[in-house]
């Protein structure tokens, strides 16, 4: 084949490089590889073709791929402050703490501390540790540089969060619809200002556990808007009609499960003025403590009423099993997904051993992706026995399982919200770097009365929270 016998200058591919860029802008990440892939081709020794091939391959999720060329990059550029910054980026995705601090330090060393985006992202480092303080620290050298940076104020949010600094948390969580970690529905309304509206649209975000914790904050609305309208995660729709807000509201407040869908022609019709995330709430009602616990809230139950025929549906199965009558404990052990740190989140069955072969209690499956022949292939391994008595698509009858149960006991995930929401007595096993919603001491969340915490003392170890739980659980059988 005829070799190439053309070149670009360095500022052709500057000017290359810098097209593609905004090709990533628009999120069109194939025709941005494409071309820099093209570029790499015919520059193979440009670190700017290089550092913009592992760009795409970044904001892909394509960690691995990235970290090897950035770090060729890192070889070869004059200017590295980009490189180590996106290096200790990619590590922090692949959960690599160490090695992405060691990556930030370099840049905030080599731009004397003055770049906002290595501050931000130092900041970040911090965030969904028991160390918020730290990220503090770097995000308020970052904003002293730039002081609207939206990562900045998305990362300072969620640490004074965690720090249960509500009022300061929620006032820079809005930063979080601008860097795409909160989705923002458009309806083509005004966003709500907090006074009262004839008809108001809340949308759902993030994960189902966020949606439910949120929704603890309706009742508020009841004073703020004549006609109410939910656009929920589908499997939430159920579970939502029973929410104290349809009591007080009535028809004048709609469950839509459609925040998943872009087309919300049905909701135009339904006459909505004002429109906001469920997350911004937060801003308008709670500011301290306090807030969280006030006449008008769950006080010492939950606010989602349970289905008295489910439960006794359910009930029943559980009796025909459980002859000795033993305590009945829901069990779910799994959480997230490998970027919201499932690792840390998740315990393997057989770490919990030592608490499932207790003879006095009676195990249900609550884990709604575990299946019977997960079970079944378990008990065939230990002799241990978790009764499965529901189908793995029925969100809304998982719920009602755990409301029939004497107490749950569940790692960080979506069963440990809904717990709070119902009022059921959990025990959940939180990781020593948990996300804010967890707290950081407390042997409770703030948002929820009866979901006790257990906390890790060293880092991913399970021995000392399973003692515990097993100490508490037995004061609870033979109280």
């Amino acid at each position: 084949m005829p070799s190439k016998n053309f070149t670009l200058s360095h500022a052709d591919v500057q000017m290359q490089c810098a097209k593609i860029h905004e090709i990533i802008k628009s999120k069109n990440f194939k025709e941005a590889e494409t071309i820099a892939t093209q570029l790499l081709d015919q520059c193979p020794d440009s670190p700017d073709a290089i550092f913009t091939l592992a760009s795409i391959y970044q904001s892909t999720a394509r960690y691995g791929l990235a970290i090897q060329l950035y770090t060729r990059a890192l070889t070869m550029a004059d200017k590295a402050v980009p490189v180590l910054n996106n290096l200790g980026g990619c590590y922090h995705q692949c959960h690599l703490g160490k090695k992405a601090l060691n990556h930030y330090m370099n840049a905030y060393n080599l731009s004397k501390g003055q770049d906002a985006d290595v501050l931000s992202n130092l900041a970040g480092l911090y965030v969904n540790t028991n160390t918020p303080e730290k990220g503090i620290a770097f995000s308020d050298k970052a904003i002293d540089l730039k002081a609207n940076h939206p990562n900045v104020l998305w990362n300072r949010s969620l640490l004074l969060l965690a720090m249960e600094q509500w009022q300061k948390g929620f006032e820079y969580y809005e930063a979080g619809i601008l860097t795409g970690d909160r989705k923002n529905k458009d309806y083509g309304l005004p966003k709500w200002d907090g006074k009262h509206v004839n008809s108001l649209i809340v949308c759902g975000e993030q994960g189902i556990g966020d949606e439910i914790m949120f929704s603890s904050i309706l009742r508020d609305l009841a004073l703020y808007a004549n006609n109410l309208i939910l656009d929920c995660h589908p499997r939430l729709a159920d579970i939502l009609e029973d929410h104290d807000i349809k009591d007080i509201m009535g028809d004048a407040c709609t469950i839509v499960p459609n925040r998943k869908v872009k087309d919300d022609n049905y909701i135009k019709t339904l006459g909505a003025t004002a429109a906001i995330n469920i997350g911004s709430l937060g801003s308008f009602f709670r500011h301290r403590e306090e807030d969280f616990y006030g006449p008008n809230l769950m006080g010492k139950g939950g606010y989602i009423k349970s289905n008295p025929f489910y439960v006794a549906h359910f009930k029943d199965l559980i009796a025909k099993t459980n002859t000795d009558k033993k305590t009945t404990i829901g069990l779910s052990c799994f959480g997230g997904a490998p970027s919201t740190r499932a690792d840390l989140r998740s315990i393997p069955l057989e770490q919990m051993i030592p608490f499932l072969v207790q003879d006095d209690i009676h195990l249900v499956n609550l884990q709604y992706n575990v299946t019977k022949a997960d079970l079944d292939v378990f008990y065939y391994k230990t002799g241990i026995k978790i009764h499965h008595y529901t189908t793995e698509d029925d969100f809304y009858a998982w719920t009602q399982l755990a409301n029939s149960v004497d107490l749950v006991v569940t790692v960080c995930n979506s069963m440990a919200h809904l717990c709070g929401a119902y009022g059921i007595l959990c025990f959940c096993l939180v990781p020593m770097d948990s996300a804010w919603r967890y707290g950081l001491t407390k042997a409770k969340m703030v948002w929820y009365d009866s979901v006790n915490l257990i906390r890790q003392t060293i880092d991913d170890d399970w021995i000392d929270p399973i003692k515990t739980l097993i100490k508490k659980v037995n004061e609870y059988v033979h109280r």
